[in-house]
């Protein structure tokens, strides 16, 4: 997916060169005022409300901006846009604390906070030293329930594209060079699961040797550990994500035998991690460093963690 922006010109003040950051931000179903109406009555919150983003609806802002979403039930099939900045969609149920609120993307929705090439006036030698490449946003989905992607929906957090801007040489010579943004984030918070299978996630760089996406996978459910498996990690790797990270207050819980190198940095924070019997785990870990709180107690098969 190519992400751009129209070239800015002079007193052009529509240009993101011009104009700061925007946001929308929508919440639905809360009090606007707490406690009680003149009456004394207490105002319940509204366990049905929902924010509905309809096939062919979109909610755009300028690059570099940030859309938020926060509703019991939200209905999204639509497209949100905010390339370079953050969406965050979250759904929660206000009824009780355990009450449990799914979060859906249609196989129509499209989430795009891909990096983007900002166009610029600067000159190098009295040459236009081109625009400016900026990297991929935030994409947070956040969920009392399960988070669902379904077939065909599309969340872009990829690097800016390729492109050639002018540096000088040490003697002051204009040298085109080609360069790219880095790739961005998505973090999926839920506490039921995270069914990923058909959607299209492109957290890739654009040119190699540019960092690529930044993954973190947060089960917040505090009785079951989170499950991972080789088909999962390819899938993030196939993505494009290069940082990995895994989380959950009860356990991480690998499925199967895995075999994996993850680029940038691997984390994996849980207070228990367990490998299943007679699997073979060997996980290895290129470039940064990696941290991993926690524990594995000897009844349990052993992870095999190897570093290059």
């Amino acid at each position: 997916m190519t992400n751009s922006v129209p070239a800015a010109t002079v007193g052009d003040t529509l240009s993101p060169d011009y104009v700061g950051s925007t946001y929308v931000k929508v919440t639905a179903g809360a009090n606007i005022n707490t406690g009680t109406d003149i009456n004394s009555v207490t105002v319940p919150k509204d366990l049905y409300a929902q924010i509905s983003i309809p096939y062919g609806a979109a909610i755009k802002v300028v690059p570099g901006g940030s859309i938020a979403l926060t509703a019991p039930n939200i209905g999204m099939a639509g497209t949100l846009e905010a390339l370079g900045g953050n969406v965050s969609i979250t759904t929660q149920n206000y009824a009780t604390a355990t009450g449990t609120s799914d979060l859906v993307i249609s196989s129509t929705g499209k989430i795009l906070a891909g990096g983007y090439n900002k166009p610029g006036t600067a000159t190098v030698a009295g040459l236009p030293a081109g625009p400016t490449p900026e990297p991929g946003g935030t994409v947070t989905l956040t969920a009392t329930g399960d988070i669902i992607l379904e077939n065909g929906s599309l969340i872009d957090v990829s690097g800016s594209p390729a492109v050639q801007i002018l540096t000088t040489t040490a003697n002051g010579t204009p040298q085109p060079v080609m360069t790219a943004g880095n790739a961005g984030s998505l973090v999926l918070n839920f506490v039921g699961a995270a069914s990923l299978s058909g959607a299209i996630i492109d957290a890739n760089s654009r040119l190699a040797g540019v960092q690529g996406g930044t993954l973190t996978v947060n089960d917040t459910n505090a009785i079951s550990g989170l499950a991972v498996s080789a088909a999962n990690i390819q899938l993030f790797q196939n993505s494009g994500f290069d940082a990995m990270t895994f989380k959950s207050p009860v356990s991480l819980d690998f499925q199967g035998s895995i075999t994996a190198t993850v680029a940038r940095s691997l984390t994996l924070d849980a207070p228990l991690i367990t490998g299943g019997n007679g699997n073979n785990i060997n996980l290895t870990r290129l470039g940064c460093s990696w941290t991993i709180p926690a524990t594995i107690p000897p009844q349990r098969q052993p992870l095999r963690i190897r570093q290059s």
